[in-house]
Formats: structure tokens, sequence, C-alpha cells
């Protein structure tokens, strides 16, 4: 019995920590897998994708916030099934390989997939989790459309990658609640400011408790009085109609952002 003993306690010690270690080697094996940077052109030489895929997965890990490029020649021409089922919906496509393709972080499967159609010159923005609100059209614009004029490709993933970066480090630094707080402090300190140096030049003025001294003797009489009703104002605010918040729902269920440009 004590030999049996001896033999089943290193065994279930040996098999609880096999079990344990399985949802780190799952994690770990799975974010390696992902390629980042997919290229089915050819826009980018070995070294340069090599490096650009390099920097996508150190930024996305660093963030936990998947950060993903995809360049093709055409959207009616990537290979048989993408060309027939989605037909030039940019959006679609985006979305779907990033749902289908198994990118997104954390359980709102955070992250930024950008597209790029090379012979129409076209990109489009999906955004997913986190980056639904972090992450906008018009900011990405301004960050990476001046690369492209250039066709300076490395430079605008490059961008695109550091433009998400910025977008989730601020949306989780400097969130709304945080700023209205940050906001009212400031007011409140400008307001004590503002009345306290009011307050240090009345300096001929004395507090009084009566309003005698201020008033003639039989100088105030009343004859006649009245209520006069003078004017109303009524204001009147457009109730919003708007639930989405500019999201979207892709085939496979979850919520997406983004745009074209």
């Amino acid at each position: 019995m004590k030999m049996t003993k001896r033999i089943l306690v290193p065994l279930f010690l040996a098999m609880f920590l096999l079990f344990a270690a399985l949802p780190v080697f799952a994690d770990s094996s799975s974010s390696a897998d992902k390629e980042r940077f997919i290229d089915s052109y050819g826009l980018l030489s070995e070294s340069e994708a090599n490096a650009l895929e390099s920097y996508l997965d150190r930024k996305s890990s660093e963030l936990q916030f998947d950060i993903v490029v995809l360049v093709i020649g055409s959207i009616r021409d990537i290979d048989g099934y993408y060309s027939e089922y989605y037909g030039g919906d940019y959006q679609a496509l985006a979305d779907d390989w990033f749902d289908y393709k198994g990118y997104g972080m954390g359980s709102d499967y955070s992250g930024a997939l950008l597209l790029y159609d090379v012979q129409a010159d076209y990109r489009y923005l999906s955004t997913s989790g986190e980056g639904i609100k972090a992450v906008q059209v018009d900011g990405l614009k301004d960050a990476i459309l001046s690369y492209f004029y250039r066709s300076d490709y490395k430079g605008a993933f490059t961008a695109f990658a550091d433009y998400c970066e910025e977008c989730v480090l601020d949306a989780r630094s400097f969130h709304p609640g945080r700023k209205a707080l940050i906001s009212v402090g400031i007011g409140i300190v400008v307001a004590f400011i503002a009345t306290g140096s009011m307050k240090s030049k009345l300096t001929s003025v004395k507090q009084q408790t009566q309003a005698a001294n201020y008033v003639r003797d039989n100088s105030l009489e009343i004859t006649e009085s009245r209520d006069t009703y003078l004017y109303n104002h009524v204001s009147r605010t457009e109730r919003s109609t708007s639930k989405s918040g500019g999201s979207h729902t892709s085939s496979s269920g979850r919520s997406h952002g983004g745009g074209g440009f």
C-alpha cells in the first residue's frame, strides 16, 4: 500500500503540472503562429517583409492587440473563392480575414487590420474589440498617406503599427471619465485662484451684518405691487437615434469598426 502511494503521488503531481502548463503553451504557440504581414502581391522585398513582420509581432505582443497588414493585387484576384464570394466588398473581406484567420487578442478580440489593394490603390481599415473606438480612419489617413504618395510601403505599414500603438495607449491611459474629472479639477483651481485674487483687492471694505448703513431713514415707501409675466422660452433638443457608434457586424457575428480611403 505504501509502495502504491509512493508511485501515485508523484504521478498525480506530474499530471497536475502538465495540465497547468498547457494553457501557457497554447497561448504562446497561437500567438507565434499568426502571420501578421500577408503580401500576396509581392509588394515588399523579402528582407523588408521579414523586418516588418517582426515589427508587427513585437508591437502586437507588447500591446496585447493584434496589428495585421494584408496586401492584395486586386480584390477580384486573390483566389477563386475570395474573388467569387466578395465581389469587390472590402469591408467583408477585411472583417472576415481578421475573424476567420484567428486574429484578435483578449475576450473581445482586440486588434486592427489594414487591407491594401495595390491595383486599385485603396486601403481599408477593419478594427475589432478595443480597436473599434481607439483606432479611427481619419487619424490613420493623416498618419500613413504621405508614405503611399512616396511609394514607401514599408514606411506606411510601420506607421500604421505606430499609429495603432499610440491610439491604444492613449485610450487606456486617458479614458473619458478620467478626462472629465481632470477638467472639473482644473476648473475648480482656476475659480479658486480668480476669486482669491479679487478678494485680496477688497482691503477698504468691511463685512456688514445689517443693511442699515446703506438705507436712509423713511426713504422707502411701497404704494403698489403687482406680478407681471414678461416672457417664456422653450428649448428643444433633437434626440439622437444612433445606437451603433460607427460599428457593424461581420458574417461571424462579431462587431467591427473601420472604413476605407
